[in-house]
């Protein structure tokens, strides 16, 4: 499945727990405030699979000795999903409109290295650039850089043992984040910051392996 989507808004939440400050940089021109949504995901896939192997697949019971009981009953299944990063705003650590909110934006853009590539840094401050250059009157819109894109696999492998009609034993191993691809977060976004541009912590664990035993009878 693939979804193409561009959510627009004004405000994405009631309290600021995502990428940009619930309050307008300027509540005498809300019309900066319209841009990409802070729940905008432009892109999105998701993929599922079960697959059962064909080998002695009608075998109903087997034997220790006979190749079906050990070759037969297998079965995997994926879930894979990704999507595009999520958007988040610049910041100032600082009132430059006096209008007690630290919700002002960088006058300007120029200054800042952007990357695409995935990994924990989305946004560095050029060497050089002392910072004086991002005050004054934000005209850097909210909302106008990309987190990291998200991407994960999950697998499971299921083996069947029949011993008859009524008695049978599951092994099922499930795999999450099979890949064990680090997801990062949305990154520190207020200027100078420490760790500014970078993400702190990941939006998905690492790779997890468990077991499971299931007796039916």
């Amino acid at each position: 499945a693939y979804t193409w989507s561009h959510a627009i808004d004004d405000v994405s939440d009631v309290f600021p727990i995502a990428g940009a400050p619930v309050l307008p940089a300027d509540h005498r021109n809300l019309r900066l405030e319209r841009a990409d949504a802070g729940y905008d995901v432009r892109h999105r896939i998701a993929a599922s699979v079960i697959w059962d192997l064909p080998f002695w697949r009608g075998v109903t019971t087997g034997d220790l000795d006979d190749a079906s009981f050990w070759l037969g009953g297998w079965q995997i299944a994926s879930i894979a999903q990704g999507h595009t990063g999520q958007p988040f705003t610049l910041n100032l650590p600082i009132d430059i409109n006096l209008d007690g909110n630290l919700t002002d934006r960088p006058a300007t853009e120029n200054g800042l290295i952007f990357f695409d590539e995935h990994g924990p840094e989305r946004v560095r401050i050029a060497d050089g650039v002392t910072g004086s250059e991002f005050l004054g009157p934000g005209s850097v819109g909210r909302n106008s850089v990309r987190g990291d894109g998200y991407v994960n696999v999950d697998l499971s492998v299921n083996k069947l043992f029949r011993f008859s009609d009524t008695q049978r034993l599951e092994l099922r191993t499930e795999m999450f984040n099979v890949l064990n691809r680090a997801n990062y977060g949305l990154p520190v976004r207020v200027l100078g910051n420490p760790g500014f541009g970078s993400a702190v912590e990941t939006a998905s664990p690492a790779r997890v392996i468990q077991f499971a035993l299931k007796y039916s009878f």
